[in-house]
């Protein structure tokens, strides 16, 4: 489970890349398959890598394994802004949600970085931009905030985003700047879902 662990967590970063400079790369079906199956069927398995520490020589400092679920997440959270429509997105986030759930609480935190999390941002504000571009061009009267609630895709992704942020944080496994990460989060569009989880952060302050 280690080994599969640390491969997911090195396959996840080779696909939906920011695009800033390079084009966003897509998993193959047969991987997506294969890892939705893995994580579907074993919800340890993403956390595996920190649960068993490899030993290590006097004097070495130990740092902390990093799981696969941000990686993964950003698969599941960017793939509708990118036309990447198979089932097996919406399936590897359930999988992804279940395994978040199963993870024990631990005092700190250790499972998911907060600068992690926030992997889909930049890709989301991309997407915003060169959205509202087109809109720009194409004006036909409609309220610009309307045209982001009313775009599914846009919605689904945010959708997404918002139930991994309220999930890992109900079992208390994010670790890493919270307000930081949350001032970040403001950047976002308008999501029913996300202005819950972050109005409840902020109550619960």
């Amino acid at each position: 489970p280690q080994f599969t662990a640390n491969f997911l967590t090195a396959v996840s970063n080779l696909y939906f890349n920011d695009g800033n400079k390079n084009p966003i790369l897509f998993p193959p079906t047969n991987l997506l398959e294969m890892i939705t199956l893995w994580v579907k069927d074993n919800t340890g398995l993403c956390i595996a890598a920190q649960q068993t520490q490899s030993s290590l020589p006097p004097g070495a400092i130990a740092m902390e394994a990093t799981t696969p679920i941000a990686g993964l997440l950003n698969w599941t959270i960017l793939a509708p802004l990118h036309g990447q429509t198979s089932e097996l997105y919406g399936k590897l986030h359930l999988g992804l949600l279940n395994s978040i759930l199963e993870i024990q609480p631990v005092t700190p935190p250790r499972a998911i970085s907060a600068a992690h999390l926030l992997q889909p941002l930049g890709n989301i504000i991309r997407y915003l931009i060169d959205y509202q571009r087109k809109c720009k061009e194409n004006d036909n009267g409609i309220d610009k905030q309307n045209r982001l609630i009313e775009n599914a895709e846009l919605q689904l992704s945010l959708d997404r985003y918002a139930q991994a942020i309220q999930v890992a944080l109900s079992v208390n496994c994010v670790y890493g700047n919270m307000d930081d990460f949350f001032y970040q989060l403001t950047q976002l569009p308008p999501n029913r879902l996300l202005h819950i989880v972050t109005h409840t952060h902020k109550s619960n302050k």
